[in-house]
Parts: C-alpha cells; structure tokens; sequence
C-alpha cells in the first residue's frame, strides 16, 4: 500500500447544500437514479424463510397495522408480535430500571461524551505501534462523523418453555 495515501482525502465534511432551484433537473433526475442503482446493491437477500405462505401472508399485514408492533427476538429465532400499547409499556419498564439505566441530563450526557471521547482518544494514542496505517486512519476518521440515525429498540427475550 502507498504510505502517502491520505484516507480523509475522501471524506470532506460539510453540511452545505444547494439551493434546491439551482440545481438542474436532468443532474437531480441523474442523483436519483444513481442512489436508486446504488441502494440496489447493499439490499440484504431474502433468506428463506420458514413460514408458509399464508403465515407470511398474515405477518406483512400486521407489520401494516398501526396497533400492533412487530420486532425481532432476541436469538433471532422468528418475529414477536405485540400490541402497541403493550411494547411501549415494557419499554418504558425497561427504561424505568436505575440498576441498568440513568437518566442522564444534557450537560452531563455531553460530559459523558466527552470522557468517552477522551479515553477513546488517548486508547488510540496509546496502542498506535499496534494499530496499523489504514485502521488508524479509518478509526480517527469515525470520531468525525456521527450517526445522524440513532436508533433504540426492544427486543424480545426468547425462553424455552419447561420440558423442552
């Protein structure tokens, strides 16, 4: 690999975007159809699935229904299915649980950012004889970028029922 090669030469940030009237319609039409092409190919594939036809008939028409919530287990062993007033019940009781979660503030979730960027920042300055070029690079990059969607959700835990 070329030592000289710079992996933030590629990631410019910025949070500048045109005037929606400057722009001309056959480049928006291009954009378009270029992120269209584009998210074609990071689709997951369809595994197969181990529900009849009728079951996955019923379950895409209660992933449409606004009053039931369907999610993940949590040993990926198939879809949970819960009223909406249920789910938000349990997540809040969850939540509510101080011995895993603290609410935390904006001042001090910001302070808890930045110790966390701290350690993470002086680890890196630590092991970087172990750590190579391009790692090193991809790993202070990601202190620039921040995840825009964040996301929280509950997932159910799956217990074998006694005898089996």
């Amino acid at each position: 690999m070329n030592e000289d090669y710079n992996l933030s030469q590629l990631f410019l940030h910025s949070d500048w975007e045109p005037d929606p009237g400057t722009v001309p319609i056959e480049f928006q039409a291009c954009i378009s159809y270029f992120l269209k092409c584009l998210a074609a190919q990071f689709q997951r594939h369809q595994a197969t699935l181990n529900l009849t036809p009728f079951q996955q008939y019923l379950l895409a028409r209660l992933v449409d229904l606004v009053d039931y919530q369907v999610f993940p287990s949590d040993k990926n062993i198939g879809p949970c299915i819960l009223e909406r007033p249920e789910y938000i019940n349990r997540v809040l009781l969850h939540l509510a649980d101080t011995m895993t979660y603290e609410r935390l503030l904006p001042d001090k979730a910001a302070s808890q950012v930045s110790k966390t960027y701290d350690l993470l920042k002086s680890f890196l300055l630590d092991k970087a004889q172990d750590i190579s070029y391009h790692d090193q690079t991809y790993l202070w990059h990601s202190f620039e970028v921040t995840d825009k969607f964040a996301h929280f959700y509950l997932m159910a835990k799956s217990t074998s029922p006694p005898g089996l």
